[in-house]
């Protein structure tokens, strides 16, 4: 074993339709079209504006925000029902502009939640347990909590090794146009002195309209034989 960094040859499909976002302490997608202030209003008696040009991004980006607007003032039992039909008078091609405006505007933020804290001294013959979450989140304008995508990474250490090394993926999806479609990659990579885990998984904005947009959530993170961890840095898609 060598303590390189590993360079996978394994490729993930690729879908047209998909965003893959890699994580790593870094936000991975820009603001497109309008800032939080002032951009979503009350909703009318009429309701939402089902008639817009889909080539129109501003009405995209209005109609998908008073979807959320809706959401964020009822019971999700109530704004269910209240959205559900507004999708599905949608068309195709207005369907795909709201789904760009949500993948457009849809901001991920990696959090540590640290556990462990490595030991300068440690007994060679003491295994000491280590445990680190990872929490990746992503977010409509910084209002709208979409998803949560999180790695749990645990293993036991003593300073000249370490032993155990395992990953656990947990998430939440709020929102009734979000949900989670499957873990794409767990991998555990030993290295001499510390170890590589790889988490990603796929979630989707999937309003009642039937039609899907995915987005694939990714983190990379090192954990070391006295403790120390870290979440790997990685650049951002433009």
């Amino acid at each position: 074993m060598t303590d390189e960094t590993p360079h996978s040859g394994e490729q993930r499909s690729r879908n047209s339709r998909r965003n893959i976002l890699r994580l790593g302490g870094v936000a991975a997608a820009s603001l497109v079209g309008a800032s939080t202030a002032g951009v979503v209003s009350a909703q009318d008696d009429d309701g939402p504006d089902t008639d817009f040009d889909p080539d129109d991004e501003k009405a995209a980006l209005d109609f998908l925000l008073e979807m959320f607007e809706i959401q964020s003032e009822r019971s999700e039992e109530e704004a269910c029902l209240c959205t559900e039909e507004y999708w599905h008078e949608l068309t195709t091609e207005q369907n795909h502009a709201v789904a760009d405006q949500f993948e457009d505007n849809l901001e991920w933020t990696v959090n540590r939640k640290p556990k462990t804290t490595a030991q300068a001294q440690i007994a060679s013959n003491t295994w000491i347990p280590g445990d680190e979450d990872v929490v990746a989140e992503g977010e409509l304008f910084g209002e709208y909590h979409v998803y949560d995508h999180i790695q749990e990474v645990t293993w036991d250490y003593n300073g000249d090794d370490y032993r155990n090394p395992n990953q656990e993926h947990e998430y939440e999806c709020y929102g009734l146009a979000c949900s989670f479609k499957g873990i794409t990659t767990k991998e555990i990579t030993p290295r001499t002195t510390y170890f590589d885990a790889e988490l990603a998984a796929e979630y989707a904005f999937d309003p009642p309209s039937n039609f899907e947009r995915r987005v694939e959530a990714v983190i990379e993170s090192r954990a070391h034989r006295e403790g120390g961890f870290e979440v790997l840095e990685e650049d951002a898609p433009a």
